[in-house]
């Protein structure tokens, strides 16, 4: 049966930490990769997002990646938009969307590497279709009754991507949003695996986390999208928890790693995913 690894959250500089030397910092990116990746890996690697905060960096590790499989879809996450420090608001002229643009070049560049934003590729007879995807604040108006107003505000106080992911006009969240479901509509017809950054299912909610704001950014409302979905797998991350279930007659996937702290220092593997298990 035909396969794929899976991983997303990343959060590479997180694991491996900016240094002056370049022979320590080469070394702890293969030692990363030798932990990502799984004793037989299949020929697909997908990344749901949130490579980590620096381009370059992302790049390696991917190129790296694009030595053991034959072929890497990639969607990028909230923290791929982010634009942090001084020399990046500079280089990117407070505009997340040069920083994208930046990455996909990068990305590009490299052979068998397809990021996908509202578009698909075929691999091996299997057709890979996604796009960041964006929370819309659902979660919260749908099931805790608070009001967009009330969770924007929220969202505005507490929020890094409030902070870091940065627009060129009054608006761009909303039209961000827009954009994201636009292309999401676009491929999920289309895809036999659909891949997005933000969670489509908020069943999956984290014990404890079910009436807190916040959680509102964490998933979208993938309700319109499922019975295009019906029957396919669906991979995402966002939420730092693995889990592989179904739902509304889809397969639901997340392959997040997340932060050190999150996974006791230890890298996990990415997960194999095996059509019809």
């Amino acid at each position: 049966m035909p396969s794929f690894d899976l991983i997303s959250d990343l959060h590479l500089d997180f694991w491996i930490r900016p240094t002056w030397n370049p022979f320590s910092s080469a070394h702890k990116l293969q030692r990363m990769l030798a932990a990502i990746v799984p004793a037989a890996p299949s020929d697909v690697l997908v990344i749901a997002g949130d490579l980590g905060h620096d381009n370059k960096q992302n790049a390696r590790f991917v190129r790296r990646l694009a030595e053991v499989y034959s072929h890497i879809v990639v969607v990028l996450g909230n923290h791929d938009y982010y634009v942090q420090t001084a020399a990046q608001r500079s280089a990117y002229r407070l505009r997340s969307e040069l920083r994208v643009a930046e990455m996909k070049k990068l990305l590009e560049r490299i052979p068998n590497v397809s990021l996908l934003d509202g578009d698909c590729v075929k691999v091996d007879g299997v057709t890979y279709g996604g796009c960041s995807m964006w929370y819309d604040f659902q979660y919260g108006i749908q099931v805790l009754n608070r009001h967009y107003r009330q969770l924007y505000e929220h969202w505005m106080r507490r929020s890094n991507d409030a902070r870091f992911v940065l627009g060129s006009a009054p608006g761009w969240l909303e039209e961000l949003v827009r954009e994201q479901k636009r292309k999401l509509r676009s491929v999920v017809g289309q895809a036999d695996v659909i891949v997005t950054h933000v969670a489509p299912d908020w069943s999956v909610v984290p014990e404890g986390r079910e009436l807190e704001p916040e959680t509102s950014c964490y998933f979208f409302d993938g309700k319109p999208y499922y019975a295009d979905a019906a029957g396919k797998v669906w991979c995402y991350g966002h939420v730092h928890r693995r889990s592989d279930y179904a739902r509304h007659g889809c397969r639901f996937v997340n392959g997040a790693l997340g932060y050190p702290a999150e996974a006791n220092g230890a890298v996990k593997p990415a997960m194999r995913i095996v059509f019809g298990e």
